[in-house]
């Protein structure tokens, strides 16, 4: 048979992308333009090195089979243009099985018995045969088919061949770094086979479940098809990659950590602050692994709400979809029952559950590299105790294709296949909601030393501005704001709050605190003031939360502003952990305590204008009836 070929690139197939070597069978007699013949050394040896990061690498160990001899090869000038490969004897049975099995249960044509490997490199290896394209598979070649192309199928195939574990068992070995070992995870990293006869190999991960190195691990490589480099005699020359592929060097393979990466953030509100009674939308983002050689495989999200939160079914009931990147358009919209299960929380304290390993299979060899997106609502209920709330989330995936799951239940227990679990990998920027408190100190103008209880105030939201906001009494002068819809219980929750008596409840007498306030403009009405002191002089002022850059969420701008009688006394200060924010509210018995400048001296300034045309007005008139009656007694 004359073939003539034309080499490809070739794509990855480890965990991510292990390169796989396309090496195109070259027959005795084949035609290549002005090709040289090369005097292949058989009995050259060679090292193998396998490429990664510590965390792809760390605590793997690999072993490597050969498949097949270099036998014939030709080259341009120092490039290979074509190798003819012979099989591994000690392989027949398997290598026939394997690639009947991964043909469509078609034997192998009549040109290729007892060389299996011939006719998997000239057929399945991503390149286009001049004389027949009869069983081509050219999939290996493109990186978004290859993970389902013939090739793949043979190689996974092969490795659980009888005859195939018996080479392994005695194959060469080699091991990335040790587990404890120093080094970052994103550092360079390298196995490296010292001494192999020249060939086509199949690198084989022997690693245990990553659970037993560290607890994120990357998972045991799917094997690998690599080919050392070629070596001739007479004269000596080494030959590390084809004339027609630059980039791909013979002797090297780089495994890709797989890891599947979890993210959780909010996407409303975008600036993470929110007052008890808001909803909020958080939005999980999961990378999609590579599922290559898994019937089964388990990819379950777990989000653990914390007690102030409430999963809310309605309006926007959650849903789950496929996206292009972190901030992408949808790709794939996902079906409830077919592609995941979907577990809601019946009682505080229970965990949202979605389970994508029903259709975590198929997306893993047609979505490899995109985003699970999962986006659901929850609300801030009454129950929220401390200005941060927030809730954990964690990820069980598969991690060892050779003890996968046997059903696409998620369970991680019992035996049901080798599993991690992460959970989000952002720490320090997880998706919190907070919300924030201040305090008022209302005191006597005149001392501010004279603390005053019995102060009666009514505050009001940038959304509801004439209607007053609901909080419950903790205590005396402390309330916390509940959600809009819990009703109202005299002396419990209730819509007008009171500066504290000094009694109880750790606040100081005239002091009220205010607690579970977002990001927000808030008014603040004065509606009751302190016995013996003037109603016509209560304070309306407004209390700011700027969570803008360059604030956030963590750390919001306090400011309070429009109080026209300048009796409210703290303009801009920073917000602080744990800090009471004291605001104070001064009182007055008269007009003549307000302060004579600014917007209360205008006031006041015009007050007196008016009495005073008032009292010309009453002089007019009083001369003018003066004149009047003079005029009469003429």
């Amino acid at each position: 048979m004359n073939v003539t070929t034309g080499l490809k690139r070739t794509v990855g197939g480890v965990v991510a992308a292990a390169a796989v070597l396309a090496i195109a069978l070259m027959p005795s007699g084949s035609a290549m333009a002005s090709p040289t013949g090369i005097n292949v050394d058989t009995a050259a040896t060679a090292t193998m090195t396998i490429n990664g990061t510590r965390q792809a690498m760390v605590g793997h160990t690999f072993k490597a089979v050969k498949l097949a001899s270099y036998t014939d090869a030709q080259a341009e000038g120092t490039e290979l243009a074509s190798v003819s490969v012979t099989s591994n004897s000690a392989l027949a049975t398997g290598l026939d099985t394997a690639y009947t099995a991964a043909n469509n249960n078609t034997p192998v044509d009549a040109g290729h018995v007892g060389n299996i490997m011939s006719a998997v490199t000239e057929k399945w290896l991503g390149f286009t045969s001049t004389a027949s394209s009869t069983n081509e598979d050219t999939t290996s070649n493109n990186s978004s088919l290859a993970w389902t192309g013939k090739l793949r199928d043979f190689v996974t195939k092969l490795v659980i061949q009888p005859d195939f574990t018996t080479v392994l068992s005695t194959a060469p070995s080699a091991s990335g770094p040790a587990v404890g070992s120093p080094g970052d995870p994103t550092d360079d990293a390298t196995a490296v086979f010292g001494s192999l006869t020249t060939g086509l190999y199949l690198i084989v991960d022997t690693t245990g479940s990553p659970t037993q190195i560290t607890g994120n691990a990357s998972p045991a490589a799917i094997p690998m098809l690599a080919g050392t480099v070629l070596k001739s005699t007479a004269p000596q020359q080494t030959y590390d990659h084809f004339a027609n592929d630059q980039l791909m060097v013979l002797g090297s393979v780089t495994m890709k950590s797989n890891i599947p990466t979890l993210k959780k953030k909010i996407s409303n509100p975008s600036y993470g602050s929110a007052s008890i009674g808001s909803l909020v939308t958080y939005q999980l983002l999961g990378s999609i692994p590579l599922t290559t050689g898994f019937t089964h495989y388990t990819y379950k999200l777990t989000d653990t709400p914390a007690a102030g939160l409430t999963y809310q079914a309605t309006p926007n009931p959650l849903k789950v979809d496929v996206v292009s990147s972190e901030f992408g358009a949808s790709v794939q919209s996902l079906t409830l029952g077919v592609d995941y299960t979907f577990t809601p929380p019946t009682n505080p304290g229970d965990p949202i559950i979605v389970n994508l390993s029903p259709g975590i299979v198929n997306l893993g060899k047609t979505q490899y590299g995109k985003f699970i997106r999962v986006e659901y609502v929850m609300k801030i209920n009454d129950n929220a105790t401390n200005s941060t709330v927030s809730n954990g989330v964690t990820l069980a995936y598969s991690n060892d294709p050779s003890h996968q799951p046997s059903n696409d239940d998620g369970d991680d227990t019992g035996g049901n296949g080798s599993v991690s679990t992460i959970d989000d990998t952002d720490p320090g920027t997880e998706a919190n909601i907070y919300f924030y408190s201040f305090t008022m100190d209302v005191q006597a103008k005149i001392n501010a030393a004279t603390k005053l209880s019995g102060a009666s105030f009514k505050i009001y939201d940038s959304a509801n501005p004439t209607t007053p906001l609901r909080f419950k009494k903790l205590a005396d002068g402390s309330y916390k704001k509940v959600a809009s819809t819990t009703a109202l219980d005299p002396g419990n929750i209730v819509e007008e709050i009171v500066s504290a008596t000094g009694g109880q409840g750790g606040l100081t007498k005239g002091q009220l605190k205010v607690d579970g306030l977002g990001s927000d403009t808030y008014t603040v009405e004065e509606t009751v003031v302190p016995s013996g002191y003037s109603g016509a002089f209560a304070s309306t002022f407004t209390v700011t939360m700027n969570t803008n850059t360059p604030n956030s969420a963590a750390q919001p701008a306090y400011s309070n502003s429009n109080d026209g009688w300048l009796l409210v006394q703290a303009a801009s200060w920073p917000y602080t952990a744990g800090a009471s924010h004291l605001i104070a509210v001064q009182e007055v018995t008269s007009f003549s305590q307000l302060p004579m400048t600014g917007g209360a001296g205008a006031i006041v300034v015009g007050l007196a204008v008016v009495v005073l045309l008032g009292g010309a007005g009453a002089l007019f008139v009083y001369i003018r009836r003066k004149e009047k009656s003079l005029s009469q007694e003429v």
